[in-house]
């Protein structure tokens, strides 16, 4: 399918009405192409339902959809496709929402690819929840490209907008370069999954309301790395993200020094400084710092505490 339009006829979203299916049940839809196709006011402007392998999806410009603009929401397998210059806008909850519905128990979602996708001015329904310019749950392996996610989710009243989220059972090895994440509350949040590998690199994320980048997942034994990445103008700070109760961020690359963290850890007693230039916490509670560890000779070490907890650091250090 290529070079078309796909318009509902009243330019306003009709419940109900889809303007691209791709089939549920035991339909076996690989091998697909869709190029150039424009798709105005449905409830969602492709949604997949079955299974496809090996399909591509370029050059599309979906606009005004009711819910997701490119939903993937299945029990099937999606495995090994290209999403390239996907450009959505204007819709009431996600721009592109993939989701495959068992967790870690149903047919995978594995190896997806987007490349240069544009989600933009999504979440106009101000219910919806944790709108996402691109929204990954429970996919195995992703690779996203100059992903420009710009002001998404900026009417939504949960506050829990982000221009990538990615949540769900595990993810492996997701790989994030380039882009521009910008003007939603959150740039990058990776919530709930054990997380294994990957890393963001070469990224700018500006004009958040919350944090530039927020990691809530459980680390495996392969390290997630932050690279060089510009992260500024944020409301709350740069970084939010978890460490083991003593400040260690052990999930973290050994190379990874992109500056200050913020931790909701309330008295931890060793900052383990490899990963790390410093430490700000938002705290009541006294934290007292009793041994710091793998650190080098004159290197700098910043620890602040936005609470009212006062912070101690043994005098033998």
């Amino acid at each position: 399918l290529d070079n078309s339009t796909i318009f509902d006829g009243t330019w306003s979203a009709r419940a109900g009405a889809r303007g691209l299916v791709i089939m549920g049940g035991d339909n076996i839809n690989d091998w697909i192409i869709v190029e150039d196709l424009s798709i105005w006011s449905f409830i969602n402007g492709i949604d997949i339902q079955g299974r496809t392998i090996w399909s591509t999806f370029r050059r599309i410009f979906i606009v005004d959809a009711l819910q997701a603009g490119f939903n993937c929401d299945s029990t099937r397998v999606v495995n090994h496709c290209i999403f390239e210059l996907v450009s959505v806008k204007a819709c009431g909850q996600h721009g592109m929402y993939f989701r495959q519905q068992g967790g870690g128990t149903a047919p995978t979602f594995q190896t997806l690819t987007f490349l240069n996708c544009n989600p933009e001015g999504n979440g106009l329904d101000v219910t919806a929840s944790e709108v996402s310019g691109l929204h990954l749950e429970n996919v195995e392996e992703a690779v996203i490209i100059n992903l420009y996610a710009e002001n998404n989710g900026v009417l939504s009243i949960d506050n829990k907008s982000a221009g990538l989220r990615i949540k769900g059972t595990y993810m492996y090895n997701p790989t994030i370069q380039g882009g521009y994440l910008v003007g939603s509350d959150y740039g990058l949040v990776i919530e709930g999954t054990t997380l294994r590998g990957g890393g963001i690199s070469g990224t700018r994320i500006d004009y958040t309301s919350a944090y530039g980048i927020s990691i809530s997942a459980n680390g495996g034994s392969e390290k997630f790395k932050l690279g060089e990445n510009l992260v500024a103008g944020t409301g709350l700070g740069n970084y939010n993200l978890p460490n083991d109760g003593s400040g260690n961020f052990s999930f973290m690359s050994d190379t990874a020094d992109p500056g200050v963290w913020v931790t909701p850890a309330t008295t931890p007693t060793t900052l383990d400084v490899s990963n790390n230039a410093g430490f700000t916490f938002n705290v009541a509670t006294a934290v007292l710092i009793n041994s710091i560890t793998r650190r080098m000779p004159g290197q700098h070490i910043y620890i602040y505490n936005l609470g009212a907890g006062t912070i101690t650091i043994d005098a033998s250090l």
